[in-house]
């Protein structure tokens, strides 16, 4: 392994970028979770997560085999209230709930209303080599 990991510096340099990338993540959870409602991370999350999915045949934008418990874990919080403030944004016109998927029916309107609390961060990023090496 120290052998070809000499002889290819990208190595080093693409695992510098996927921890730093992880770091980010990590930290920005925390401060989250110290300072924002649960609604307010669970639309953070939700505009996060719709950045790093597919797009379906409809050009809707679904979040899918994710459940409210998984959600939950990744929000620090319990499945009943994220099951509670998922139901809400629903009646309120952002998403529509099914069994194992969320469709984001206006993203536009959930990132204006959370605008403040939205970066440009993926969760699942882009590892493609970059241009200079």
């Amino acid at each position: 392994f120290m052998d070809v990991y000499d002889r290819h510096p990208e190595i080093a340099r693409s695992l510098n970028l996927m921890l730093a990338r992880r770091l980010r993540l990590v930290y920005g959870t925390a401060e989250d979770a110290a300072g924002l409602s649960l609604r307010e991370r669970i639309a953070r999350l939700l505009l996060r997560l719709a950045t790093s999915v597919a797009v379906d045949e409809d050009g809707a934008i679904v979040i899918d085999q994710v459940s409210h418990e998984t959600f939950a874990q990744m929000l620090g919080a319990s499945r009943q209230a994220v099951s509670r403030e998922l139901k809400q944004l629903e009646r309120d016109g952002f998403l529509g709930i099914s069994y194992g998927k969320i469709t984001m029916l206006d993203m536009n309107r959930l990132a204006g209303e959370f605008a403040g609390l939205i970066s440009d961060e993926t969760i699942v990023p882009d590892y493609a080599p970059s241009p200079e090496g």
